[in-house]
């Protein structure tokens, strides 16, 4: 099949496809949380335009459980503790999006911040 001359064109038109086709990242500012609109380049998209990780939704809690053993005991103790970590995202935040449909929509990665 290595002569098949459509075998050939296939893989031309597939290596110029993934050059045609960037990823692009950019960072928004989240003008509401509920319901959840970001400010992206001077637009505000909100509702079907953006695909949002779960754990920056309101409402979304990770349950954490923590061990923590005492090594000084003949046979190791063990103390848990359960943590809820609330990561939901506040007008003025900053987050990370991923570009899709050239620019029609975004997926809100995560939260952002200046070193």
């Amino acid at each position: 099949m290595e002569d098949n001359p459509y075998s050939k064109m296939l893989g031309i038109m597939r290596r110029q496809g993934k050059s045609a086709v960037p990823i692009t990242f950019s960072t928004g500012t989240v003008l509401s949380a509920s319901p959840l609109s970001i400010q992206v380049g001077g637009l505000t998209m909100s509702g079907a335009e953006l695909l949002v990780n779960p754990q920056l939704l309101k409402g979304y809690k990770r349950n954490v459980s923590v061990t923590e053993v005492e090594p000084e005991e003949p046979l190791p103790s063990c103390k848990c503790k359960t943590e809820y970590l609330d990561d939901e995202l506040q007008p003025g935040d900053t987050v990370a999006l991923l570009t899709l449909d050239e620019g029609q929509r975004f997926v809100v990665l995560c939260k952002v911040v200046s070193s």
